[in-house]
């Protein structure tokens, strides 16, 4: 049983569709990876023929050995791919494909061993399996996905699959279990053909993996393992060595030829596609601060539900794009992978796939509505990343990487949802901190984490008959990179007609603590944007002298009392002098957004205003600047 149901999600889990898609070096490594080692531990076999016993001896009995040994499968690729979090990787993708391809060669090259054992009394009955095995693979293959996208259609959006439909399928694994193991093609091939007869990811295939793997990995395997060992007698390896000594020498030769053709096909592709000492990290700026204001703005936004759309493309529209001043937006809707094994990475300005998700149609349409209405000034690329949670982070750096990307803006972790008695209740996005987190860590550009406290105020997509409402932004400088970079920004959105800049810097008192070079660097950017804005009506500026972190607090919440905020804006690190924040680290929940931002966040400071927090990019020789420890 338990077996049975290792097989049965394996094939869940396994993707067919990729082989369709697989390039030259992906069949070059399968091929070779199979047919090498199988002409060379043939030629071993037979020399060593003469001492085998008579069992062994046979051809389709040699055959299935040096088969056995040969195939790697899939379930040990995954497994350490997964481990080693590569699935998302490129390298993972081509270790994943080649496995696939290995496993559909693999089991070919087993049903025809297992033909000629089936023929050696006589041939009708190689003939009458090969035609068992067709049929019942043929029906299983070519029926069962139809019942399971009927069931998938009637599915209602964003409910689960009805559990007679799971329990039948789940039954229907002894079912095809026996009829494969009556026409002789081993018990373990049905319930391997059911799971790849279903469609993997949601809804039946995540729904059969969830409900199945628990019991299958915590309950069912660890007692096929223990009757294993149980029915195991290494002692009797003794008193038949010379039978099984050429068993041995098949199965280590083998492992040997198998490693050594795998190294010779895959180490250069190995060596041009994966660079573990390569971070994302680059030494050239890609910031706002250091992109002109009349140039092109690109800047990847990640969605993760439906609240998070209209929140970032708001974002989008009040920092101000222009035609002059065009953004080029690349939006990655990231979608946890459930229910299947292989990451599924989709650019849909270059191939339609469809990928069923209880969000995808709302986000395509939010996403082809809001192109619509900035088709002037912003150009829109769309990504679906089918990815596990922990490696998120990878798609998200290789597309900025690859595209030049100044900007990555991201959803916070918490969103609020309003209830019935006006009470907002924090839900969290589970995954999204570490993902977060990795992005801030890894990121080759500037990033920004957007958190709404409410709703109502971000809640609705921008539109040209949409009621115009002027905005109220605050922008809380403490000086560094970050504030830097949050400076530059909220200078962009200042150009927007409907919103009003309110900047506060915080200084100490005489510059006691301040980190000299940095705050030179601060006066000339402060300097800069006060002379373009010192005519603006619609711009504030003021400098609050503050000794402790208290005071800093203080302050920020006086000016939330004074006029309501609806975007904070601060920088992610904590400024060029510790006296400004000292005595406020033990309040930090959410590091990522740094002591500032997780304060304006928290339920202490009754604001309705959205938290901007950003970090400019840290370039790779940055890691151990001095100031970073602020």
């Amino acid at each position: 049983m338990g077996f049975m149901y290792f097989l049965f999600v394996t094939g869940v889990k396994m993707d067919l569709g990729v082989i369709a898609k697989a390039g030259k070096k992906h069949w070059v490594i399968a091929i070779a990876g199979v047919v090498i080692p199988h002409i060379i531990v043939w030629l071993v076999a037979f020399c060593i023929r003469e001492f085998m016993d008579p069992e062994l001896k046979k051809f389709s009995s040699i055959g299935g050995v040096i088969s056995a040994v040969v195939i790697t499968t899939f379930p040990v690729i995954y497994s350490v791919l997964r481990d080693m979090q590569l699935l998302s990787s490129e390298i993972g993708r081509v270790a994943l494909t080649t496995v696939i391809i290995s496993d559909f060669l693999g089991i070919t090259v087993i049903i025809t061993f297992e033909a000629i054992k089936q023929g050696e009394s006589k041939m009708i009955n190689a003939l009458y399996y090969v035609v068992s095995v067709l049929f019942v693979s043929g029906l299983v293959i070519g029926g069962i996905p139809q019942v399971m996208q009927w069931i998938n259609r009637h599915t209602p959006e964003g409910k689960p699959v009805e559990q007679k439909y799971i329990t039948a399928t789940l039954l229907g694994v002894y079912l095809i279990a026996f009829a494969t193991d009556f026409i002789g093609a081993a018990i373990g091939n049905g319930p391997l053909w059911l799971g790849l007869a279903v469609p993997d990811g949601p809804p039946i295939g995540a729904t059969l993996v969830h409900k199945s793997e628990v019991i299958m990995n915590d309950i069912l395997m660890p007692f096929s393992y223990a009757l294993v060992g149980l029915r195991t007698d290494l002692f009797a390896m003794s008193t038949c060595w010379s039978c099984l000594s050429p068993l041995f020498a098949l199965a280590i030769m083998g492992f040997v030829v198998k490693l050594v053709t795998i190294v010779m096909a895959a180490s250069p592709i190995i060596n041009l596609l994966y660079d573990p000492t390569k971070p994302y990290m680059i030494n050239k700026k890609r910031t706002i601060q250091h992109t002109i204001q009349e140039s092109e703005l690109r800047i990847l936004a990640c969605i993760y539900d439906q609240e998070s759309v209209a929140s970032l493309f708001n974002l989008l529209d009040v920092t101000n794009p222009t035609p002059n001043s065009p953004f080029t937006v690349f939006a990655i809707y990231l979608i946890e992978l459930v229910g299947r094994a292989a990451p599924v990475f989709i650019d849909h300005t270059k191939q339609f796939e469809d990928y069923w998700d209880t969000n995808d149609e709302a986000v395509h349409n939010a996403i082809k509505l809001y192109e619509e209405v900035r088709t002037d000034c912003i150009t829109m690329n769309y990504y679906t990343s089918v990815t596990p949670q922990r490696t998120m982070y990878q798609d998200i750096c290789e597309i900025a990487l690859l595209n030049k990307v100044g900007f990555i803006i991201l959803p916070f972790h918490k969103k609020c949802i309003e209830d019935g008695n006006d009470f907002a209740t924090a839900l969290l996005r589970p995954g999204v901190q570490s993902a977060n987190t990795n992005t801030l860590s890894h990121a080759p550009c500037s990033v920004g984490i957007l958190a709404c406290k409410d709703a109502s105020t971000w809640g609705t997509l921008p539109t040209r008959v949409s009621h115009r409402m002027h905005r109220q932004f605050a922008m809380l400088f403490l000086g560094g990179p970050d504030a830097r970079e949050a400076l530059t920004l909220a200078d962009r959105m200042v150009g927007h007609p409907d919103v009003s800049l309110i900047v506060v810097r915080f200084l100490a008192s005489e510059y006691k603590g301040d980190n000299e070079g940095e705050r030179k660097l601060d006066d000339g950017v402060v300097t800069w944007f006060w002379v373009k804005n010192e005519r603006n009506d619609k711009v504030v500026y003021k400098e609050v002298v503050v000794s402790s972190g208290f005071e800093t607090i203080s302050a920020i919440q006086s000016l939330n009392e004074s006029v309501p905020i609806d975007l904070w804006i601060v920088g992610r690190k904590n400024g060029i002098n510790p006296t400004l924040l000292e005595g406020l680290s033990e309040w930090s929940d959410n590091p990522e957004l740094g002591l500032v931002g997780d304060f304006l966040v928290s339920n202490d400071f009754d604001t309705s205003g959205s938290v901007l927090v950003v970090q400019q990019q840290v370039l790779r020789d940055q890691r151990a600047s001095p100031w970073a420890c602020y």
